[in-house]
């Protein structure tokens, strides 16, 4: 048995209602996200918060197409929900790409940026990352993801979603390191 791409919905048969189907790809996807909202808040790894605002797109977007086949105020709340979880989630991710193209420009340049800039980029990435938690942490508990959940079926999903893995790969190291932060000579 071949393995489905990143975007592929397994066992997804053409014959299916478009409803049926719609509810397959939403739970597949929703299933995805909250696999990267624990691995974000067990590891907080820079690639975690990258992973999850990907899986929030591949939940939105599709979403937003199907909205028709569903309560449409249900699917609102959901979304509304998802845009905030998908803002907090890429202030953090910004905060990352900053620190590593900063890092890049410093090399590239011979720059001597100061020890004090690393370590406020530092503190504004923990606050971003907290309040990606916090954000993850109401997402987690909303009315919202409950009804969506119900909407779509899950239930039917989640036994079959629960015996594949996505997460095996290793996080990469945090983004701004001591040797960064070191004064020049």
């Amino acid at each position: 048995m071949r393995k489905a791409k990143k975007w592929e919905i397994p066992r997804l048969a053409s014959e299916k209602k478009f409803r049926q189907a719609a509810c397959r790809i939403l739970s597949h996807r929703l299933f995805t996200v909250l696999e990267w909202i624990v691995t974000f808040k067990h590891d907080r790894a820079d690639e975690d918060i990258h992973q999850l605002r990907i899986a929030i797109r591949r939940l939105r977007y599709p979403l937003e197409t199907m909205i028709s086949q569903f309560d449409r105020k249900v699917m609102q709340t959901f979304i509304e929900e998802l845009n905030d979880l998908q803002d907090a989630a890429g202030a953090a991710r910004d905060v990352d790409v900053l620190a590593v193209r900063l890092r890049a420009l410093n090399h590239q340049y011979s720059w001597h940026l100061r020890k004090i800039v690393y370590l406020d980029l530092e503190d504004q990435r923990r606050e971003l990352y907290k309040k990606a938690a916090d954000a993850i942490d109401i997402f987690a508990v909303s009315p919202a993801l409950y009804d969506f959940k119900k909407e779509i079926n899950y239930a039917e999903y989640e036994s079959e979603l629960l015996l594949r893995s996505t997460n095996t790969e290793s996080p990469p190291p945090p983004p701004v390191s001591q040797d960064d932060m070191e004064e020049p000579q």
